[in-house]
């Protein structure tokens, strides 16, 4: 479709869309998921799907499985929603991660940086101060 001198796709012009830059909206909330990957690689990806599914299975006592597939996607948000909603839930997410290796140390460690980390728990005792070296020559700042 043309504007003047612009053309857009029609969809594009319907105003539907807008331009959003997801590395600064999405991947904060992304982080732990985008850390395994890092660290990981695709072997990363499997196993979280696999913690998913064990997550999801530990908590079917609550029936309300269309929810919680919803909220697994490894969002730092969700996470801290799903610890409100259901109070044994922190403890079988971190279990579950545990079991599959989504939480090294140098996972934790960079969760624990983030300042204003949603479902802390997740990184459980683990401190980190501004300027400390996390690994790879990555410090703090804050």
């Amino acid at each position: 479709m043309r504007k003047g001198r612009v053309y857009k796709s029609p969809l594009a012009a319907t105003g539907a869309l807008s331009i959003a830059n997801w590395l600064k909206d999405d991947l904060p909330d992304l982080l732990w998921p985008a850390l395994v990957l890092a660290e990981r690689g695709n072997n990363g990806v499997r196993q979280f799907v696999q913690w998913q599914a064990a997550v999801q299975a530990n908590l079917a006592h609550h029936d309300d499985s269309e929810w919680l597939a919803e909220t697994l996607d490894g969002r730092l948000t969700n996470l801290a929603t799903l610890a409100e909603r259901y109070p044994d839930a922190s403890a079988i997410v971190v279990d579950a991660a545990n079991r599959r290796g989504l939480l090294s140390e140098e996972v934790r460690r960079a969760l624990a940086s983030y300042p204003y980390l949603p479902a802390r728990w997740l990184v459980g005792d683990v401190e980190v101060a501004p300027g400390q070296v996390l690994g790879r020559g990555v410090s703090v700042i804050v």
